[in-house]
């Protein structure tokens, strides 16, 4: 066995190919939209549930922390999302669709 025959055999490298064919079909079919794969998931995620805090986000989308707020910065820019301290703590920033976001 070759080590091209033991790469494509790794459960891991197959996986994390599988991932990138899946995010370039994504990001194909998001480019008219001039959103990314992060950005769509961020929407999805809000309007399914309406808000979240920057915390939540980074759990239910498992990555950091900065990758969420550069994600989120074009679409606050773009009046999709909006974000702000929420009420019940000054140090919790909440996050959640604009009426545009919705539509969007």
């Amino acid at each position: 066995m070759d080590t091209v025959d033991r790469v494509d055999l790794c459960n891991y490298f197959a996986s994390r190919k599988a991932a990138r064919l899946i995010t370039k079909l994504y990001e194909q079919h998001l480019a008219p939209s001039e959103l990314t794969s992060p950005q769509f998931s961020l929407l999805a995620h809000l309007d399914e549930i309406g808000q979240a805090l920057i915390r939540e986000l980074v759990d239910v989308l498992a990555t950091e922390r900065s990758s969420i707020v550069r994600a989120l910065q074009p679409l606050e820019r773009e009046g999709l999302v909006k974000h702000g301290a929420d009420t019940q703590g000054t140090r919790r920033n909440i996050v959640s669709l604009t009426k545009k976001g919705r539509i969007a």
